[in-house]
């Protein structure tokens, strides 16, 4: 049996993606509740683009759109909001995990995105790794990227296995 059959309804689940991601993302969003605001990813998109069934190509296209769809947030970002910053967080280990946050940095602290603990680590990537030319993404100009591995260590396990993954950051990043 054929284990790479052609994802069905693709087209429709593309469209409906795109459709929902440009309703969220229409107006820069004024509610934040205790400084932050996110959107995951619209349609089930977690699902369906993390599926091995799923071409390389709609996933990158996918990216493409929530890299513009950032794009749009930081141009429709209020004057007078200098201390908030919009990101996009990919996490390509929990596509689920992948979002759109805006969030206020008061004294330039981004360590609340990076809090290590005993379980938890952050090792920032190889600066000569290149995400857009890995994927065939363009970055529109002014858009910092980082690439982070986060390794969690499960506490409930004698072996020592570390989980995680690679986490790339794309957007207005300090």
């Amino acid at each position: 049996m054929n284990e790479r059959k052609k994802v069905r309804g693709l087209k429709r689940k593309i469209r409906n993606f795109k459709r929902e991601l440009n309703k969220l993302t229409m107006d820069f969003p004024d509610d934040f509740s205790n400084d932050y605001w996110e959107i995951h990813l619209p349609h089930q998109g977690s699902y369906w683009i993390n599926s091995v069934k799923t071409p390389f190509k709609v996933r990158r296209l996918c990216l493409q759109e929530l890299i513009n769809r950032t794009n749009h947030l930081i141009d429709k970002k209020p004057k007078d909001n200098q201390d908030v910053r919009v990101m996009l967080m990919i996490d390509f280990h929990y596509w689920w995990s992948t979002k759109i946050e805006i969030f206020s940095v008061k004294n330039d602290d981004e360590g609340f995105l990076f809090e290590e603990d005993s379980y938890t680590r952050w090792i920032t990537l190889n600066e000569n790794r290149n995400l857009a030319k890995e994927w065939g993404l363009t970055i529109p100009a002014g858009l910092k990227i980082k690439g982070i591995k986060e390794e969690i260590k499960d506490v409930e396990l004698v072996d020592k296995e570390i989980f995680g993954g690679e986490i790339w950051l794309i957007g207005e990043l300090i």
